[in-house]
């Protein structure tokens, strides 16, 4: 069935509800330890998470958050899409990691959320009778097939304007949008204030800098 999702910007992405295994989805990092996944665009891990706040996700998953028809990114089934064959969570990463911790700690959690899986099926198009162990919804996105098209997709998914984002997390994205040419020039003028000074330099005092 036909969906859309809405970024924080206001932009509309064309979507298709679908049932899948929670075990063939890639999150961006690990559930357990918070590691990032090494299976999983590096380009697109633009933030931390929190071990504390994934487990209790998983020990009281919230149906009605997780299954959420609206059009928002923030709520609602994660978002995926395909890459190189392999779904792949581009957004609701902490949601798709929540999940992940209750079905491999908190079993009967999993069983809550699918069991009003299975009462709203009819909603997004599904068979209630299809809906396997294991099984969860989520969003499907074209794949714009370039890497800064994907990144954009993502970042644009996970604005820290509405996403509960740590100082890191907003440098970590904000930074994303500097170009490699920007960044060779910083980087060199870093290098010669360097010599100058004999010393470490700061982004902060480069920027104190005289014509910075």
């Amino acid at each position: 069935m036909k969906a859309k999702v809405t970024t924080a910007n206001g932009k509309a992405i064309a979507s298709q509800y679908k049932l899948v295994n929670i075990k063939d989805v890639e999150a961006s990092h690990n559930e357990a330890t918070g590691t990032p996944n090494p299976n999983y665009p590096a380009l697109m891990q633009n933030r931390s998470y929190n071990g504390n706040l994934i487990d209790k996700m998983g020990q009281q998953l919230r149906p009605d958050d997780l299954l959420d028809p609206g059009y928002s990114g923030e709520a609602g089934p994660p978002v995926v899409t395909s890459i190189d064959g392999t779904l792949t969570a581009v957004g609701g990463n902490h949601r798709l990691m929540g999940m992940q911790r209750a079905a491999r700690t908190n079993a009967d959690q999993l069983d809550m959320y699918q069991s009003q899986l299975k009462d709203d099926a009819a909603r997004y198009g599904i068979d209630p009778e299809s809906v396997k162990p294991g099984d969860i919804l989520v969003r499907q996105v074209g794949n714009p097939d370039d890497p800064a098209a994907l990144q954009k997709m993502a970042r644009e998914l996970n604005d820290p304007r509405t996403t509960a984002y740590n100082k890191r997390d907003a440098a970590v994205t904000r930074g994303a949008d500097v170009s490699d040419d920007t960044k060779q020039l910083m980087a060199s003028q870093i290098d010669a204030l360097s010599d100058k000074t004999g010393g470490d330099v700061t982004m902060a005092k480069l920027l104190d800098e005289p014509g910075a």
